[in-house]
């Protein structure tokens, strides 16, 4: 599946999720992974997640423009930001999150020279960057 908006200036994104591979190319894209449903101070970010249910949360946000992103976060707080277009929810045992140059083809592999990095960022700390890998580990 791929989700296109022309936008020039930016990475686009590979999402592998459960099997699943989906591209985004938007001038915003934004992965929220969560095990729990609130966030921050009290946003119900992953409003469907269960801390014990073996998923990761995944809240996959799309914008070609600022507005949009302003639109979202202010459902967020009462968790109906999953209604709208530019929400994408889905529960996964494990993701893989691959970003690329806006002008190239899909990488084949991590150390394509097509890959380009992007800060991860974890619970509010830098802590890598992509290609990022995150699974369930059963206890």
């Amino acid at each position: 599946m791929e989700h296109k908006n022309n936008v020039a200036g930016r990475n686009n994104l590979l999402l592998e999720a459960n099997g699943s591979v989906t591209k985004y190319r938007e001038k915003f894209c934004l992965i929220i992974a969560n095990n729990i449903i609130s966030a921050a101070k009290g946003m119900k970010m992953a409003p469907d997640a269960h801390l014990n249910d073996g998923l990761i949360d995944l809240i996959i946000i799309r914008s070609n423009k600022t507005i949009h992103l302003v639109h979202i976060f202010a459902r967020v707080y009462e968790g109906r930001h999953t209604e709208l277009e530019e929400v994408e929810y889905r529960q996964v045992k494990w993701f893989k999150v691959t970003t690329f140059r806006e002008d190239t083809k899909t990488p084949e592999k991590e150390d394509d020279p097509q890959t380009a990095e992007e800060v991860v960022d974890i619970d509010g700390e830098l802590k890598g960057s992509t290609p990022f890998e995150c699974k369930v580990v059963p206890r």
